[in-house]
């Protein structure tokens, strides 16, 4: 259930958005931090709409969030270095709209993700409703941690997942 101090969403957002859990916006937050990790791009992008809409109700600026760990079952070279050329290309479409980006790439593939100090200063945080594993759980894991309202966004399906 969406917490009554959030902005009100456009239909065409809202009917993408769901709460992850029932808290606040922080209203003495920073930022309204978007995980960027799927739908990488500036455009036709839901996820990011959210953020922005959050973000000019509340009179804070978006911080656009992606990051590249290691670990996972299917990495090679080759997949990273599409998700740091899309990275490349998002960060400077992002910019030229006045949105902060950045980019996290540990040296240690094990180490702490920099979510963990950013979602302390978010007044909300967004997520990608991406359905495929691991995604479920790690956002289910933010949304259990974050102080601020966690909403997720399907910014990957034509037709809205929660409608089909």
């Amino acid at each position: 259930m969406l917490h009554p101090d959030l902005p009100v969403l456009p239909a065409h957002l809202a009917e993408r958005t769901r709460a992850l859990n029932d808290r606040a916006p922080q209203r003495d937050g920073k930022y309204v931090l978007y995980w960027m990790h799927h739908a990488v791009r500036d455009h036709e992008n839901a996820a990011l709409d959210v953020a922005c809409t959050y973000a000019a109700s509340l009179g804070k600026p978006v911080l656009v969030y992606q990051g590249l760990g290691g670990g996972h079952r299917h990495d090679n070279d080759r997949h990273h270095r599409f998700i740091l050329d899309g990275a490349r290309e998002v960060a400077a479409a992002l910019a030229a709209r006045g949105l902060r980006h950045v980019f996290h790439l540990p040296r240690d593939p094990r180490a702490r993700s920099p979510l963990h100090d950013l979602v302390v200063h978010a007044c909300v945080l967004v997520c990608e409703d991406f359905p495929a594993p691991p995604f479920p759980r790690w956002t289910e894991r933010w949304a259990a941690r974050c102080t601020a309202a966690t909403m997720a966004v399907d910014a990957t399906c034509i037709v809205p997942m929660n409608l089909a």
